[in-house]
């Protein structure tokens, strides 16, 4: 075998070795950058191991990240696929989104990693609305709650007597007078936390509230 000829190497460039290697290396890495669902094992998760079939990618079931396609394959089993995947700590951002099934707000992370005072309810999904406190998710998402109720619940933290309600003003019709939305005994002008039906707009006993009363 002959020795290579230095003056060979000294026609070619930094600059073109960079061009060169580039070339080479880019296919390559990105193979490994791209995330395909597992199916076939029994993991429910998303690799990014560079192990996918050509028709994968031809059939764009090949994601960019972790998330789009635990999203878009694994949506009943999200939690799963994001920890099995090596979801980061930034995907679990502790972030509150509204859980309807049970009327509070969970936080965005493992639900493994719950604790005391940390209520998490899986890792959420990219496409829902999250807020970084309790408070501006049941403002937000549950409304109709008695917030400081909901707050409690979300974030698993005791609640006041006096704080439940929203002290805004209701009819009471047995008493055919404006009451406030609080705990009775907690105030003098407390009629008792306000059901779902009755409509707690008043802000002050005005005269919207006692025209209301008069019907």
């Amino acid at each position: 075998m002959k020795t290579a000829d230095s003056s060979l190497f000294a026609l070619v460039t930094i600059d073109e070795l960079d061009i060169y290697y580039g070339n080479l290396l880019a296919p390559l890495l990105e193979k490994y950058l791209d995330w395909y669902p597992k199916w076939g094992t029994n993991e429910n998760t998303c690799s990014n191991d560079g192990h996918y079939e050509s028709y994968m990618k031809k059939s764009n079931f090949v994601k960019g990240t972790l998330q789009e396609c635990c999203d878009a394959y694994y949506s009943w089993a999200l939690d799963e696929c994001m920890v099995l995947g090596g979801a980061v700590d930034s995907e679990a951002s502790g972030d509150f989104y509204v859980d309807y099934h049970s009327n509070s707000c969970k936080q965005s992370c493992s639900e493994k990693d719950s604790t005391d005072t940390k209520n998490c309810g899986g890792i959420a999904s990219n496409w829902i609305q999250t807020f970084k406190t309790a408070k501006d998710c049941c403002g937000a998402k549950l409304f109709w709650l008695d917030q400081a109720s909901c707050i409690a619940t979300s974030t698993k933290s005791a609640i006041n007597e006096e704080d439940k309600g929203s002290k805004d003003w209701y009819v009471d019709w047995e008493l055919n007078k404006c009451v406030r939305d609080c705990v009775k005994g907690s105030n003098s002008n407390c009629g008792g936390l306000a059901n779902n039906w009755d409509h707690v707009s008043c802000h002050h006993e005005n005269d919207t509230c006692k025209n209301t009363s008069s019907f």
